[in-house]
């Protein structure tokens, strides 16, 4: 009993000695609490906390931003063509990442790039997997797909075969994935065949890849598979006459130009009848929306 007494008295005593210990800590934080905001600024550990419990998504402002997106990432091109023999890979691949994300951000055109990126996609090239991420950021709806072509079929000779090892095959399918998840029209008919067949693959990395371009073009375009891959789903959607829309039309057409509105009322020649009339479409009467 006595020894029952003792050991409550001292847990009594811990919790004392802990709940001084924290009112001391908080008087601390309170007296000094920008240093304390200062070192937990300074600190990635803790920073790296607060980034996974707020759970927020990226944001680039700087790249949304931009003036002119087209003229910077054409900039940037010429950059990398001009000075590719100057340039360590690093720093290469540094505006490489910059121009993949401009490029995707902003639905830009820049062809040159794709066939840039051609001579670095071999699987015995230092830092591969940046390369692949880089080309596969880059494509969006709006890239041609003759443009694209080139480099998925250049991923499938040299990642995509049996001399290679079974992470690469792996890498090479993901990669190609991606690409046509973002543009689906950049395969072709033949090669998305032969790329499916690793599906029977023995390597689980290698069947699990192959089989998620197989269930991606079940999605996006059926009718580019042989009829045994399609799947129940997209067969019936198939017999009941539903087609991907091509690349280059849209289901609705074009109403109006965005932004003309706001140029017009930007323009300082015009007066108010003048606004009124270039805003009015032909045919309609003359009506002054002030009321004068």
């Amino acid at each position: 009993m006595s020894s029952h007494l003792s050991t409550n008295v001292k847990s009594r005593r811990k919790l004392a000695v802990v709940t001084r210990r924290c009112a001391r800590c908080s008087r601390w934080r309170t007296k000094f609490g920008r240093f304390y905001s200062f070192c937990d600024l300074s600190d990635p550990c803790q920073q790296k906390r607060k980034d996974k419990s707020a759970g927020k998504t990226p944001n680039f402002p700087a790249l949304q931003l931009l003036h002119d997106p087209q003229t910077f990432g054409e900039k940037l091109y010429d950059l990398l063509q001009k000075h590719d023999a100057r340039f360590s890979l690093e720093h290469k691949i540094l505006i490489m990442q910059l121009l993949a994300r401009v490029t995707a951000l902003h639905q830009l055109t820049i062809l040159g790039f794709y066939t840039y990126v051609l001579k670095y996609l071999t699987h015995h090239q230092l830092r591969a997997p940046a390369i692949l991420a880089v080309l596969a950021q880059s494509a969006h709806a709006l890239t041609p797909p003759d443009a694209l072509t080139p480099a998925i079929r250049k991923l499938a000779h040299e990642f995509v075969h049996p001399g290679v090892g079974p992470e690469v095959v792996a890498a090479g399918l993901n990669a190609i994935r991606e690409i046509c998840r973002r543009q689906p029209w950049a395969m072709e008919d033949d090669l998305l065949g032969d790329l499916i067949a690793y599906r029977k693959s023995r390597d689980k990395g290698v069947m699990v890849a192959a089989r998620g371009l197989l269930q991606l073009y079940r999605e996006v375009n059926p009718g580019m598979l042989k009829r045994r891959e399609r799947g129940k789903t997209a067969s019936m959607g198939m017999s009941q006459g539903i087609q991907p829309t091509p690349f280059g039309y849209v289901e609705k057409p074009a109403e109006d130009i965005e932004g003309l509105v706001v140029c017009l009322f930007r323009m300082p020649f015009l007066g108010r009848s003048g606004l009124c009339h270039a805003i009015a479409p032909r045919g309609s009467p003359k009506v002054n929306p002030w009321g004068r």
